[in-house]
């Protein structure tokens, strides 16, 4: 079986994500698992449901994070860059540039970590570092 297309992506998933998006991010979640295999995917006839169920997740993943991070910018909210115990102290920046990468950073991580979710067992597409 293929890779999932939307009416998978619906019937098995039953995701958020609205149809005109999905092609997009259904690329960039194909491409974040190949990343995240070293391009050990095997061909689309080949995909178990493992595979599809983490492009899937990706999907849903990668569109909540766009709709975040447009908020986050335009909000102009700072990111926690100092924290003490003793005499409470805690200082925000409100660098964008720094809470951008930050964000990015943080995004890239769970991507990792839904890949590993789905890739590493009983699949072994990805290596979890065990």
């Amino acid at each position: 079986m293929a890779r999932a297309d939307f009416a998978y992506y619906k019937a098995h998933w039953s995701g958020l994500v609205p149809e005109e998006k999905f092609g997009f991010l259904s690329v960039q979640a194909v491409q974040t698992m190949n990343y995240q295999t070293n391009g050990s995917l095997p061909d689309e006839a080949d995909w178990t449901d493992e595979m599809r169920y983490c492009q899937c997740e990706l999907v849903d993943y990668l569109f909540m994070p766009a709709q975040a991070m447009t908020q986050f910018i335009e909000g102009g909210a700072g990111m926690v860059q100092q924290e003490r115990v003793g005499n409470w102290t805690r200082r925000y920046t409100t660098d964008a540039e720094q809470n951008v990468g930050a964000m990015l950073n943080r995004r890239e991580q769970q991507a990792m970590r839904i890949c590993q979710r789905w890739l590493t067992q009983p699949t072994n597409y990805m290596y979890s570092g065990d």
